[in-house]
């Protein structure tokens, strides 16, 4: 068969292989033709994925333009407006872009903006040209001229393609009104306690050079009335001193956000009644009159926090005898204005006859750090923090504080807070109390005068004998338990110190008959004062369950109260020792 041959004169093997390469070739051809195929069409999708992505691309820039909250303008090389954010077109009060696409920028700048504004801005915008760089510029500007004035931080950037040519320019403006608000709030608020540190400098110091200087007048002085006199003002001094302190030490706690409420129920005259004692003797001594009135409807007995209720009050009217002349009058309202679901809104007025603020100082009076007047208060001293404690106090019972003076016309400080009635269902009684007497409207709404709280003291010349009396006293400080022996001698009492609380728990449990009572410092090294109390609460011998174990501390906060409690004490005495307090407990448990 190899021996036939076609018309060309191939033979049938050389035919064979002819046409196996001409399979292979057009096998090749299709190959080189899918390829072909493929790449035209991957391609094709390139272009369409290229084309899609860009048309995205523009969608989402074109949708950032629109929403952002920043001004933009894009301008071409010649200064004319090539795009433009949805807020410039708010801002210049401009219906659609189209109606200045194309214009220069100045043309339509002048229009919307002061000409000193449009000056800035065209610098800016030449110099950030030629030196091809961004320049950034703050200007107050008033858009269209509405009466709105706010802070722009203006940054222009010109925009280059790849031959570093510039094409275009960029200005975006950010409203920073806020932001340099707040900063020049923090200024201030810096400056405010520059000058409060300032003051509580001044308020510090001032008792204690009286404090000291009294103490060395006294010294050296051999007169008993220029001793009793130096010892008086002493005591004055303290007393301020500690003001100062507590002061401090509330605004503290409230500016961390650590100050709480401590509920309990109270009889609500009787805190009115505190009130008295705690002013009533700067009242006698300017000669004014202190006129208290209880609306009828409000409940005897309340649940609240007395004590800072007590904090709030005490404050005001300390107040209103502090800056009201001699025989000046001073009225404090209680009234009940609303009571649902138990919860009663009582409402507190203090008015009085004094100096009076001017309106302009009203905003800063609640302010931390801030006083209405720093003559006023280097006049008539204090801290300046007692209002603005007692608003955040006010708040947190659910009220509001707010005043009402006028120069030479007096003050009327009024606040609002909220209890729950107490479980007395009696209401206090319409009372009318006044610092010579009190008056107690009747049925028929007459008044029936009644002597008066004065209050009940015992004095170092009134006190009882404790003969025969022993207590324990655990005082880690040699000067305080120097105190409390000096103070107590009068009363033949008895006393034994331990210089910390585990010497203490030795002491009472070798000799648990020998003590009517004991005194406990909670500060002490080895053991304190909490450990202590319980370590006696769990010995197995005499009286250990039951004697008066009464706290003597420097921690008075009322968590600082409900701790010694919790320990196992029967009862909290601060310190600073009051000798009145002293006495009122040994009279209580011995």
């Amino acid at each position: 068969m190899s021996d036939i041959k076609n018309n060309d004169g191939l033979s049938a093997d050389e035919l064979l292989k002819e046409n196996r390469m001409l399979k292979r070739k057009l096998s090749l051809a299709e190959t080189n033709l899918a390829k072909t195929q493929l790449v035209s069409a991957a391609s094709n999708r390139i272009e369409t994925i290229m084309k899609d992505s860009f048309d995205k691309e523009r969608q989402f820039f074109n949708l950032v333009l629109k929403h952002t909250t920043n001004i933009l303008l894009l301008l071409d090389f010649d200064g004319r407006f090539a795009y433009v954010s949805e807020t410039f077109l708010f801002e210049a009060g401009i219906v659609n872009f189209g109606l200045i696409n194309g214009k220069q920028y100045k043309d339509v700048l002048k229009n919307i903006m002061t000409a000193e504004n449009l000056n800035v801005i065209t610098e800016a915008v030449e110099w950030s040209v030629r030196a091809k760089t961004t320049v950034m510029i703050e200007e107050e500007i008033d858009f269209n001229f509405k009466g709105i004035l706010k802070i722009f931080s203006i940054h222009i950037t010109p925009m280059s393609d790849e031959t570093d040519k510039t094409t275009g320019i960029m200005l975006r403006f950010v409203d920073i009104t806020d932001i340099n608000n707040a900063m020049e709030e923090a200024k201030r608020a810096n400056s405010a306690k520059t000058e409060f540190l300032a003051n509580m400098s001044h308020e510090i110091r001032t008792p204690l050079n009286a404090i000291i200087g009294m103490t060395t007048i006294g010294e050296s002085s051999a007169e008993k009335e220029k001793m009793l006199y130096c010892f008086n003002k002493i005591k004055g001094a303290s007393a301020h001193l500690l003001g100062v302190i507590n002061d401090i030490l509330d605004m503290s706690k409230i500016e961390a956000h650590k100050l709480e409420l401590s509920p309990i129920e109270y009889n609500f005259e009787d805190m009115l009644r505190r009130v008295i004692n705690v002013v009533g003797f700067r009242v006698e001594e300017k000669k004014q009159s202190f006129n208290i009135r209880i609306d009828g409807l409000i409940p005897k007995t309340l649940i609240g926090d007395d004590q800072r209720l007590l904090q709030i009050i005490t404050n005001l009217v300390g107040n209103a005898v502090k800056f009201t002349d001699e025989k000046g009058v001073i009225n404090l309202t209680a009234r009940l204005t609303n009571e649902k679901n138990n919860i009663c809104t009582i409402q507190i007025d203090v008015e009085d006859t004094g100096i009076g603020i001017d309106p302009e100082h009203h905003p800063f009076l609640f302010n931390s750090f801030q006083q209405a007047e720093n003559s006023t208060s280097r006049k008539f001293g204090g801290t300046g923090l007692g209002l603005a404690i007692s608003k955040s106090i006010v708040e947190m019972m659910g009220g509001s504080i707010w005043v009402n003076s006028e120069p030479g016309k007096g003050s009327l400080f009024s606040f609002t807070f909220k209890n729950r009635r107490g479980t007395n269902q009696n209401t206090a009684g319409g009372t009318d109390v006044i610092w010579s007497n009190i008056s107690i409207l009747s049925e028929d709404e007459e008044f029936t005068d009644i002597t008066l709280q004065p209050p009940e003291f015992e004095t170092a010349e009134s006190t009882i004998s404790y003969e025969g009396k022993h207590i324990l006293l655990a005082e880690d400080i040699e000067i305080n338990r120097e105190i409390v022996l000096a103070l107590l001698e009068p009363t033949l009492l008895k006393i034994d110190c331990a210089e910390n609380g585990k010497e203490a728990v030795r002491m009472f449990s070798e000799a648990p008959d020998k003590y009517s009572m004991i005194f406990m410092d909670v500060q002490m090294p080895e053991m304190d004062g909490y450990s202590a109390t319980r370590c006696i609460r769990e010995l197995e011998v005499s009286r250990a369950k039951e004697i008066p174990v009464v706290a003597m501390t420097a921690n008075v906060f009322r968590e600082d109260i409900e701790n010694c409690l919790e320990a196992g004490m029967n009862a909290h005495v601060g310190k600073p020792i009051d000798f009145d307090e002293i006495i009122k407990i040994l009279n209580k448990y011995l």
